[in-house]
C-alpha cells in the first residue's frame, strides 16, 4: 500500500511538473525588426518572446529554443534565467550565442522567406516540446503574437510589444490577398493590358506604373492596366474589413518595344531617383528584378537602396547599394547566378556602379558633368584572361 501511495504521489508530482512547464509559451515573435528595437550590440535583430502564464516565477535555465524542428535542442537557455509571474523574456535571434544583463542571444537567426517554413520550437531540458509554431511572413516592422497574452489565437501587430503585454496592441487577423497579374514580367511589343485579380472579398486594388509604392490615393484598378511604355507595375490590395491589413506588394517590369543582349536589372522605389541624383541620406525601400539574356525574369526581391562610394558620389554617375531584406517579407536574397566566373547563386547585397571611380571627369572644363570610366572592367577582363605567368591573352 505504501509503495502504491509513493507511486501515486510520484505520478502526481510528474504531472504537476509537466503542468508547470506548460505554463510558459511562445507569445510573440518578429522576423521583421529592421529598425525598431535595438539590442545591446547596437544591432536590430529578430526576436522571440516567451510569456509565463503562471502566477509564480518560472526558472528556465536548461530549457531550449530552436528554429529547426529536427534539432530542437539547438539553443540552451542559460542557467539562472527566471521569468517573473505573468512576466516576459525576450531572446535576440542574432546567432551570437551569448548573454549579458537580460540580453539573451540565441545561436540561430530567423529567416521568414525560406522556401520551406522555419519553425520556432520551445522545449524542456529533456527535449519535450512545450510549444512550437511555423513562421509566417510579416511586413517590415510587424510581428506575430497571441491576440492577448497566452491566448490560443494569433494576430499580426503593426506595433510589436517585446517584453510587454500584447493586450494593449491592436490585433489584425491577417494581410489581404496580394494581387495576381495576368501577364508575366518581360519584353513585349506595345501595348499590353494587364488584368489584376485577387481573392479578397469586396477589396480594392490600387496600382502605380512609375515604380513608386501604391497608396490610398493611387489609381484604382477595376478592369485592366494599359502598358504602352516600359514600366514597373506595382499593386496592393486593400480590404474593407478593418481587421485585415493591406496586402504585400505585387510588382513586375514590362519592357516595351526594346531588346537587349545583356542581362538586365530593373530597380524601383519611391525617391530612388532623388537618391541617384545626390540625396545620399535617403535609404528608400523598393524592388529588384533580374532578367537573363533571353529576357526571362530569373530573380526578384524587395529591399533597401543606399549610396555607395566616396569620391565618385560627387559625379553624375553615382553608385548604389541594394540590400535584399528578409525583414520585408519577400525574399532573403537575390537567388540567381549573376556572374559567370563565380558559382555563387545567392546574393543579399549587390553594388550597382557605373564603372570605375576615378576622380577626373571626361572634360575638365565641365567638371560638374562627370563621366563613366572603363578602367575597372578593363582590369577585370585582363585578370580573367591572364595565363599562369600573369600575362593577359591579347
Amino acid at each position: 500500500m505504501i509503495k502504491k501511495l509513493q507511486k501515486i504521489v510520484f505520478l502526481v508530482v510528474l504531472l504537476c511538473g509537466s503542468n508547470i512547464k506548460a505554463q510558459v509559451v511562445i507569445n510573440e515573435y518578429s522576423a521583421s525588426n529592421l529598425s525598431q528595437f535595438v539590442d545591446n550590440h547596437s544591432d536590430y535583430e529578430d526576436w522571440i518572446e516567451l510569456y509565463n502564464t503562471a502566477p509564480f516565477p518560472m526558472p528556465l535555465g536548461g530549457f531550449h529554443l530552436s528554429d529547426d524542428s529536427t534539432n530542437i535542442l539547438k539553443y540552451t537557455i542559460p542557467a539562472g534565467l527566471v521569468v517573473p509571474a505573468n512576466g516576459f523574456v525576450r531572446f535576440w535571434c542574432s546567432g551570437r550565442d551569448n548573454y549579458s544583463t537580460n540580453n539573451y542571444h540565441t545561436n540561430f537567426r530567423l529567416t521568414q522567406t525560406k522556401n520551406s517554413k522555419e519553425q520556432i520550437v520551445f522545449s524542456d531540458p529533456s527535449g519535450i516540446v512545450l510549444d512550437s509554431l511555423s513562421l509566417n511572413k510579416t511586413q517590415v516592422g510587424h510581428s506575430r503574437g497571441r491576440t492577448t497574452d497566452g491566448a490560443g489565437t494569433w494576430s499580426v501587430f503593426t506595433n510589436p510589444s517585446p517584453n510587454t503585454s500584447n493586450d494593449f496592441s491592436t490585433p489584425y487577423s491577417r494581410y489581404a490577398d496580394k494581387p495576381d497579374f495576368s501577364v508575366g514580367a518581360g519584353f513585349y511589343p506595345p501595348p499590353i493590358i494587364v488584368i489584376l485579380t485577387n481573392t479578397e472579398p469586396g477589396s480594392t486594388m490600387r496600382y502605380t506604373t512609375d515604380g513608386s509604392l501604391p497608396t490610398l490615393t493611387s489609381p484604382i484598378c477595376s478592369t485592366g492596366v494599359l502598358i504602352s511604355n516600359t514600366s514597373v507595375l506595382k499593386a496592393i490590395t486593400w480590404s474593407p474589413d478593418p481587421n485585415v491589413l493591406p496586402s504585400f506588394v505585387e510588382f513586375q517590369t514590362y519592357f516595351m518595344n526594346v531588346s537587349h543582349t545583356l542581362p538586365i536589372v530593373s530597380i524601383s522605389a519611391s525617391q530612388l531617383t532623388n537618391l541617384a541624383n545626390g540625396s545620399g541620406a535617403l535609404e528608400p525601400m523598393g524592388t529588384f528584378e533580374y532578367f537573363d539574356t533571353a529576357g526571362v525574369r530569373k530573380a526578384n526581391t524587395y529591399g533597401e537602396f543606399n549610396r555607395h562610394g566616396q569620391d565618385s558620389w560627387v559625379l553624375s554617375q553615382r553608385s548604389l547599394d541594394f540590400i535584399s531584406r528578409d525583414e520585408m517579407g519577400y525574399n532573403h536574397s537575390i537567388e540567381e547566378k549573376l556572374f559567370e566566373y563565380s558559382p555563387r547563386e545567392n546574393f543579399q547585397r549587390i553594388i550597382l556602379r557605373a564603372a570605375g571611380d576615378d576622380n577626373y571627369p571626361a572634360d575638365h572644363r565641365q567638371a560638374n558633368l562627370g563621366s563613366a570610366h572603363v578602367r575597372d572592367a578593363y582590369i577585370h577582363m585582363l585578370a580573367k584572361g591572364g595565363d599562369e605567368s600573369g600575362c593577359a591573352k591579347c
